[in-house]
């Protein structure tokens, strides 16, 4: 088994010729299948398959952007509350990273406390996403393990997702007080000041979600044999 690796400015020149030939629009077919610098394609004896990773991720993503729109309002985010959040997290300004410190690098950067979708399977809730009420100045560095904590009696929690009683607050490890403590007041100044981190849908938003997950993949599918066809007829220039 063999590996071809396409450049980005390659896979545009050959999508493009493709694209004309099976008259359909480049763009559209780049705007649902481009998400990586190079684009392997395994070839399997006369049976060429493209790994398609990142057009199967879209379908994840539909999910995702569709759920905000039902994401209820919450109310501004003012100067009063920039400044409590700097306050709880213990730092001068959002550029440094409330966990270890350091200055955080590139724009946008932060965590939201509450996932937008990975929660979703333990309770059913999405994460707000477009709101300086669900996001915390961590680090990349940090960002992955900040929440995940190991209680002294071996139980496993994540602090963006469980809220610990009075009882498993006395058995968290000394070295994660801190961050237990930074998200918990967090999430109770939000609560306080009527701001949501996480919501519901309802059956029928729930319904229109797994129509357009439905709907995603079996434009993806039909994308995945276009460009079966394009790997192919590529492959007799």
């Amino acid at each position: 088994m063999s590996t071809i690796s396409f450049t980005l400015a390659e896979f545009r020149e050959r999508i493009a010729a493709t694209a004309e030939r099976l008259n359909q629009n480049a763009d559209d077919v780049m705007a649902v299948f481009m998400n990586k610098e190079s684009h392997p394609v395994t070839k399997r004896g006369d049976n060429p398959r493209i790994k398609f990773t990142g057009m199967r991720g879209r379908k994840g993503a539909a999910e995702c952007d569709a759920s905000q729109c039902f994401a209820p309002q919450n109310p501004p985010f003012t100067r009063e509350s920039a400044e409590k959040k700097l306050e709880i997290c213990g730092i001068q300004d959002e550029t440094t990273c409330a966990c270890c410190g350091e200055k955080i690098s590139g724009k946008g950067q932060g965590d939201h406390v509450w996932g937008r979708k990975e929660y979703h399977k333990y309770n059913g809730r999405y994460g707000i996403i477009d709101t300086p009420w669900n996001k915390l100045p961590i680090c990349t560095k940090c960002n992955p393990r900040y929440k995940k904590i190991t209680l002294t009696d071996g139980t496993k929690k994540n602090i963006g997702r469980d809220d610990l009683t009075e009882e498993e607050l006395k058995l968290v490890d000394p070295e994660d007080v801190r961050k237990v403590t930074m998200v918990s007041k967090w999430k109770a100044y939000a609560k306080k000041r009527g701001a949501v981190l996480c919501f519901h849908l309802n059956k029928v938003q729930e319904k229109y979600i797994a129509d357009l997950k439905e709907r995603v993949m079996i434009s993806i599918k039909q994308e995945e044999r276009n460009m079966q066809r394009f790997i192919q007829e590529s492959a007799q220039d």
